[in-house]
C-alpha cells in the first residue's frame, strides 16, 4: 500500500521533468532552397546588405544584418565581411527583381564578389506568447548576378510554465528574437 504513494509520486517527478525539457536543444526548421557547388569562398568577399523587415518590427533588419555580419567575421567564411545599412534593397515598393538587381549593384559598386540579401517574414517577441523569426536569404555573385544560395529558415520559442507539466501559455518569457536570429544565423553558416 506504501508502495503506491511512491510510485505515483515518482511517474509525476518524471511528467514534470518531461514537460520542462520538451523546448530544449530545437533547432531552427531549415528549408535549402538551391545552393550551387561549393566555390572557394575563403578567398571571396561579401557585402551583407540591410534586411527588409516587416513594418510592425522597425529596426530589425538592420540588427538582423548586424548579426551576421559579426557571425560572418567570426566564422572566416568570407576573407571580407561587408555591412552596408543603407542599401535602396530595402525598398519595398519596387519589385524583387528589381531590388535584387539594385543589391548587386550596390555590391559591384563597392567591389565585393558576393552580396547576402534577405528578408524577415516574421519577427515576433510575445511575452508570453510564441517568439518567432523566419528569415528568407539569398546570396548572389555579383560577376554574373546569379544566386548561388538560397534558403527560408524559421525558429520559435514558445513561452511556457515550467512548474505546469502540459505544455501551457501561462506565464514565463519567451526567448528574445536576436537570440533565435542568432541560431538562424549559425543554422546558415553551417548549410553555406
Amino acid at each position: 500500500m506504501k508502495r503506491k504513494p511512491l510510485i505515483l509520486l515518482v511517474l509525476l517527478s518524471l511528467v514534470f521533468l518531461y514537460s520542462s525539457c520538451i523546448y530544449w536543444n530545437k533547432k531552427p526548421e531549415v528549408n535549402v532552397i538551391m545552393r550551387s557547388e561549393r566555390k572557394d569562398l575563403q578567398k571571396s568577399s561579401l557585402l551583407i546588405l540591410n534586411m527588409i523587415e516587416p513594418s510592425y518590427a522597425t529596426g530589425s533588419g538592420a540588427r538582423t544584418a548586424e548579426i551576421f555580419h559579426s557571425s560572418l567575421l567570426k566564422s572566416k567564411k568570407f576573407r571580407i565581411v561587408g555591412l552596408c545599412v543603407d542599401s535602396p534593397w530595402v525598398r519595398v515598393s519596387d519589385g524583387e527583381e528589381t531590388r535584387l538587381m539594385d543589391a548587386v549593384e550596390e555590391a559591384r559598386k563597392r567591389n565585393f564578389d558576393y552580396v547576402l540579401a534577405g528578408e524577415l517574414t516574421d519577427y515576433y517577441y510575445g511575452g508570453i506568447q510564441t517568439s518567432r523569426v523566419s528569415i528568407k536569404i539569398r546570396v548572389i555573385e555579383v560577376a554574373t548576378r546569379i544566386t548561388i544560395f538560397f534558403a527560408q529558415y524559421s525558429r520559435q520559442n514558445e513561452a511556457k510554465d515550467s512548474s505546469f507539466p502540459m505544455n501551457t501559455k501561462l506565464s514565463g518569457t519567451a526567448q528574445r528574437p536576436e537570440k533565435l536570429v542568432t541560431e538562424i544565423v549559425d543554422a546558415f553558416i553551417a548549410k553555406m
